[in-house]
């Protein structure tokens, strides 16, 4: 072979090879998806499908499962109850948001009255209440509730601001023989505090529950303090003996 057909051999199949890395590297770009933490496939440093590793959500295998401690109906008035339950996480700085719920109210005899659905917010490292108003019964009388999750949380890892809220005199009276609680809810941190669900339970000498209610505030300013109120319909069939209120909510 001359060398003239040596070198114009050689510049084809530089031309070959350019050709094939160019259509190597198309191709790659089309069909090739880079791992990301919501391709449903457990690739790059994943401890499971989308989870653990670089991913923000925590695998569910890693975790324990919140715990139903109870839950029961409390009467408002007549044809009208609201519903609690009290629910523990275990999990240390593990938290979950907009998890999906859903209360069903009994008679005596086992039949379904009715129901509430909605979402909770789950904080890490706490018991906390989950609660539900005005939900109407008719003439029907619930004597028990059932309460569950309807979807598995999405675990991340983060942390509550509950600790960085205090309650403080705290109060109970029957004005215009309307029961009321009043208390001073007071952000602690060096930051702003958004979307506070604030729970009250009332129980009597036996540590029985009496009564619950929701109020929900908005924002609270750092280092400053609110006056939060509940307030009741008709006056309670047993005396209130200890007050618990409890906050709720999350770290942005």
């Amino acid at each position: 072979m001359s060398w003239s057909s040596r070198r114009k051999l050689k510049y084809q199949i530089i031309m070959v090879s350019i050709i094939v890395v160019a259509t190597a590297v198309f191709l790659f770009s089309v069909f090739y998806s880079f791992p990301t933490c919501f391709d449903n496939i457990q690739n790059q440093d994943e401890e499971g499908i989308d989870c653990g590793g670089s991913c923000e959500l925590i695998c569910s295998f890693n975790i324990a499962e919140p715990i139903i401690l109870w839950s029961r109906p409390i009467k408002t008035f007549d044809g009208v109850y609201s519903v609690i339950a009290m629910v523990e996480n275990l999990n240390t700085s593990i938290e979950a948001q907009s998890v999906p719920y859903n209360f069903k109210l009994f008679d005596k005899d086992g039949i379904l009255i009715n129901e509430k659905k909605g979402d909770a917010f789950i904080p890490a490292n706490s018991i906390f209440p989950i609660f539900e108003g005005s939900i109407s019964t008719g003439n029907r009388i619930p004597t028990r509730s059932n309460f569950e999750f309807t979807k598995k949380p999405q675990w991340e890892e983060n942390g509550s601001s509950t600790e960085l809220i205090s309650i403080k005199d705290i109060e109970f009276i029957e004005k215009n023989e309307l029961p009321r609680v009043s208390a001073v809810i007071k952000n602690n941190s060096v930051k702003d505090i958004s979307d506070i669900e604030l729970i009250v339970l009332l129980f009597d000498n036996d540590n029985n529950l009496i009564s619950s209610s929701k109020t929900i505030l908005d924002t609270i300013r750092k280092n400053s303090s609110e006056p939060i109120i509940f307030t009741w319909p008709k006056l309670f069939d047993k005396e209130v003996s200890k007050i618990d209120i409890v906050p709720i909510s999350k770290i942005d």
